[in-house]
């Protein structure tokens, strides 16, 4: 086997195969490889020889040149023998020559030594190609990459499923609300009263586990034979009527958030069936009134029963005037954020804005609860309402319009945005930013568009009221006769979110 083919790497051996013809070596491994095509070589030596590329092959595999011995001298038929000569020969010549030929087996030793030290085994070289070798760092990267994208997609998928998340939303759309603080204050102050007047006695031990490193944990169960005795319900009646009952009896006729629809009182509609805030201010006065100035209600209540509920009470009764504070500053924040801006804008350049019909911009903010602000939950309320038709879902276009052929509802229906109603290069142009749940009702004329979307996926659902179809104006020449037509346009006779009596039919 040539040692020339072994000092190869594989992709040059193939290169060579190619250029001599042989075929059949892309399963082989490269030992058997090097040796069919020494094999290959051999066979076509007289086609391959002359081949530049193998050049170096065939010099090496060519027959060196024998050595003649120095005492066994070619002769000459030509010349003439000289007579042997009788005189004894000296065996230095003899010694001289077997130290020559010494050295010249010397010499050849270590090449051949080298040759046979080069060569491996076939089978052993086998063995070595069939044991897998480390992979590159690139590799493993690549690796850990994929198992680690693989695990994470799992744990994702696994905390889906789970609806943790779902739980969690929901938790806290009840708590962003005044109900949802009210609830929470109520539950507090329930929690501490029952520790109070509801005794706790010891029933059983749940046993150490020493392979745990766990002690004994009693168990404690409520007595509730307590519930027959004038000692529990004597203090909870009190704080019911206190915190709760007379409260809501308050809140429920001294009632802010009603609105009138009609000259009947059968007619109204309130925001809450009980004003929030109403229920707060009475809490914090009929507590203060029992608890500090020791009103008792011409004998009905009992001073040991008035200092069981305070003591029991986190921070007694200025814990319960702390809580009626709170309630009643959510109550009035709430009312802020579900404020209607209205705005008049001056015509700009060709865009009328609300100079034509002196109808303003209504920007109703949180008309739509967080879980009744999806689209289709809005698309239902309006068609139930049935003062507009809902036509599209989509984001708000970036180039400043306005329609003249209709007034437009614009209901949020996903994320949070920053719009610009008036022109981008109007002085009293209007730019809010409006998020889900919030309602614009932009008047024909009104020019507008999206300046940032500042969540990512802004969506609107689209409405026209019943029978208008919708244009597109740009505030260019040639758009005058559009822009007087604004002033044939009617309004809302009902507003399109609260029926028939709402901030639209109030402008």
């Amino acid at each position: 086997m040539s040692s020339w083919l072994q000092k190869q790497r594989k992709a040059e051996l193939v290169a060579l195969a190619e250029q001599a013809g042989f075929t059949g070596y892309e399963s082989l491994l490269k030992d058997d490889l090097v040796a069919s095509l020494d094999e290959h070589l051999k066979n076509n030596a007289t086609r391959l020889a002359g081949n530049s590329s193998f050049a170096e092959y065939y010099e090496r595999s060519s027959s060196p040149v024998k050595k003649t011995r120095a005492n066994a001298p070619m002769e000459s038929d030509s010349e003439p023998r000289e007579p042997r000569s009788t005189r004894p020969r000296r065996r230095v010549t003899r010694i001289k020559q077997e130290q020559i030929d010494s050295q010249d087996e010397i010499e050849a030793t270590p090449a051949q030594t080298k040759a046979v030290a080069t060569r491996t085994p076939r089978s052993v070289q086998r063995v070595a190609a069939q044991v897998p070798l480390p992979p590159s760092p690139a590799v493993v990267t690549d690796a850990i990459e994929r198992q680690t994208a693989i695990v994470k997609e799992s744990v994702g998928n696994a905390w889906t499923n789970s609806g943790v998340t779902d739980y969690a939303e929901y938790i806290r759309e009840v708590l962003s609300s005044v109900v949802g603080v009210e609830a929470a204050v109520v539950l507090v102050e329930a929690f501490y009263l029952q520790k109070q007047v509801m005794p706790w006695f010891y029933f059983f031990d749940i046993p150490a586990v020493s392979a745990l490193g766990t002690n004994s944990y009693p168990v404690h169960f409520p007595e509730f034979f307590v519930l027959l005795t004038s000692s529990f319900w004597s203090p909870s009646l009190l704080w019911a009527n206190t915190s709760l009952f007379i409260p809501l009896v308050f809140a429920y006729f001294f009632n802010i958030t009603l609105k009138s629809k009609g000259p009947n009182l059968a007619s109204k509609k309130p925001a809450y069936q009980v004003d929030p805030l109403t229920f707060n201010i009475a809490k914090a006065l009929v507590s203060y009134m029992v608890y500090a100035q020791g009103v008792r209600f011409s004998g009905l209540v009992a001073d040991e029963t008035v200092l069981t509920v305070a003591d029991a009470l986190p921070g007694g009764h200025h814990g319960v005037l702390i809580g009626a504070g709170i309630g009643a500053v959510v109550s009035i924040y709430e009312a802020v954020l579900k404020r209607v801006s209205k705005h008049h804008i001056p015509a700009h350049s060709l865009v009328p804005n609300t100079s034509i019909q002196q109808k303003p911009l209504l920007i109703y903010h949180s008309a739509f609860a967080p879980s009744a602000a999806s689209a289709s939950a809005i698309e239902s309320h309006l068609s139930s309402i049935g003062v507009v038709e809902p036509q599209w879902r989509y984001t708000m276009y970036t180039t400043t319009h306005f329609h003249s052929t209709t007034h437009e509802v614009l209901c949020i229906s996903n994320g949070r945005a920053k719009l610009c109603f008036g022109g981008e290069d109007n002085a009293d142009r209007v730019e809010p930013v409006v998020e889900k749940g919030d309602v614009v009702i932009v008047p024909a004329g009104v020019g507008h568009r999206l300046l940032e979307d500042q969540s990512g996926g802004f969506q609107m659902v689209g409405s026209y009221p019943k029978g208008c179809s919708w244009d597109m104006c740009y505030g260019k020449k040639g758009e005058e006769d559009k822009i007087e037509g604004i002033k044939k346009l009617g309004w809302f006779e009902k507003d399109p979110i609260y029926g028939d009596k709402g901030p639209a039919v109030e402008v």
